[in-house]
């Protein structure tokens, strides 16, 4: 039995994955697109930076480029991408389709689905990060000043709590609408955080306001971090992403909709 559980799962895994990249506009955002914004900007920005950009400290004694500076704002952009905009998409056509009806009535337990579908999730952020990490390090010469282990852990906590108001966002409105209200969600966050254009360029009133963007948390977390700051060093950053990841996985809980819309 449990053999055969095995081989369901991943039966759904192998499924979700070739779902998801044979949709047209998943497949494009999530690889395509971030490739040509990243070829573009890393065309017009270029130089080295030094002293305190945006409240961020450069460490001194090291080369840091425009792209060693700002591609952590690029892996918080497809984080975001991914979790944000993809995710709630995505459930939302499956709950429409009644594709978690039938998965309710099969051998597979709801919450060995719920991981499975993390799984995925993770794997094709993980796809994504890497084709624009190879572009950014053979076209744009990135390099990477910090440590690997408080790197992947930052990252990791951003992917959890991120993921949660993905399904947060997929399973709380009709489907018809969820398309519509992540999008809308995902680039005011995506165009405030500092990810598309460097905060340290706004407004002294817009830069205030965006305080209020947890975009701006992790993509300033993770730039501390690529720039080799300690990960007990993000601690405000730490905190504000755990609650928003707790507060979204306790609401996704008593809120998630297994089908097109309330019993």
């Amino acid at each position: 039995m449990s053999a055969l559980r095995r081989s369901v799962a991943w039966q759904l895994l192998t499924k979700d994955l070739l779902q998801y990249v044979r949709e047209p506009a998943a497949a494009f955002f999530t690889f395509a697109f971030p490739v040509l914004l990243l070829s573009v900007l890393g065309s017009i920005y270029s130089g080295d930076m030094a002293g305190e950009v945006g409240g961020i400290e450069i460490p001194a004694g090291i080369d840091v480029g425009y792209m060693d500076f700002f591609f952590p704002g690029y892996i918080g952009f497809i984080l975001a991408n991914v979790c944000l905009n993809s995710i709630p998409n995505f459930l939302a056509h499956q709950r429409e389709t009644e594709y978690f009806r039938a998965l309710q009535v099969s051998s597979v337990p709801l919450h060995k689905v719920l991981v499975i579908r993390i799984a995925v999730y993770a794997l094709i952020f993980a796809a994504s990060l890497l084709v624009v990490y190879l572009e950014a390090r053979f076209l744009f010469a990135l390099s990477f000043h910090g440590h690997m282990l408080p790197m992947a852990l930052g990252i990791m906590l951003c992917f959890a709590a991120f993921a949660a108001a993905g399904f947060l966002l997929g399973g709380l409105f009709p489907p018809q609408a969820t398309q519509a209200i992540a999008s809308v969600f995902f680039f005011v966050l995506y165009f405030t955080s500092g990810s598309a254009i460097p905060r340290f360029l706004f407004p002294d009133w817009l830069f205030q306001i965006t305080k209020a963007n947890p975009m701006v948390y992790m993509v300033e977390g993770l730039t501390r971090l690529w720039l080799g700051a300690p990960l007990f060093e993000w601690g405000p950053n730490l905190a504000v992403i755990g609650a928003i990841g707790i507060v979204c996985a306790a609401l996704t809980l008593r809120t998630f909709q297994w089908g097109p819309s309330h019993n």
